[in-house]
């Protein structure tokens, strides 16, 4: 079984492609003034998109929660004794076997999938842990306000384009101007 310094290395070598994406937004984040200037002039959309990048690590730290807990509870299952689904055709291989003893079967069994189970839990713990370093390290470049896309649209508002208002709203400038 690997120790969670040994999975933690694993990870930082292998960052996934989400982790990794807020890492090169982070450093290439300009200095920005109390008053949000830069003398970079798309400072502010380097920051939306790293707000961006955030929120889709929060979502994956949020999923790697919810596999912690579909394991826990597989291993309950386990150690209640529930049958486990996908041993189904390992067990009916072992079954055609001569002599097979299921007791025997189990004895040698689930204790490896218990460890294996509690393996993947560790691997999910050291990650919500990476993950937890990353936002805590990008949490400290901060824009002065929210910042905004070219659009105007702030981190994780969903903007669907709407052309008959776009169209609309040229109808009323125009009669307006007359």
């Amino acid at each position: 079984m690997a120790t969670r310094r040994e999975i933690r290395a694993d990870l930082l070598s292998n960052l996934p492609g989400t982790w990794m994406k807020l890492v090169e937004k982070c450093r290439v984040l300009p200095v920005v003034e109390a008053d949000g200037s830069s003398e970079c002039p798309f400072a502010e959309r380097l920051y939306f998109e790293k707000e961006e990048a955030v929120l889709r690590v929060k979502e994956t730290r949020k999923q790697h929660m919810e596999r912690i807990d579909t394991l826990q509870k597989e291993i309950e299952a386990i150690e209640n004794g529930a049958p486990v689904p996908m041993w189904a055709s390992d067990r009916e291989k072992a079954e055609k076997t001569p002599g097979f003893d299921a007791n025997k079967w189990i004895e040698e069994h689930v204790p490896r999938k218990i460890a294996e189970l509690k393996e993947r839990i560790l691997w999910e713990l050291v990650g919500i842990d990476v993950i937890d370093e990353l936002l805590a390290q990008a949490a400290k470049k901060k824009f002065p306000t929210v910042p905004r896309d070219q659009y105007g649209k702030e981190p994780g508002e969903k903007v669907v384009y709407d052309p008959w208002a776009e169209k609309e709203k040229k109808v009323q400038d125009f009669l307006e101007d007359r």
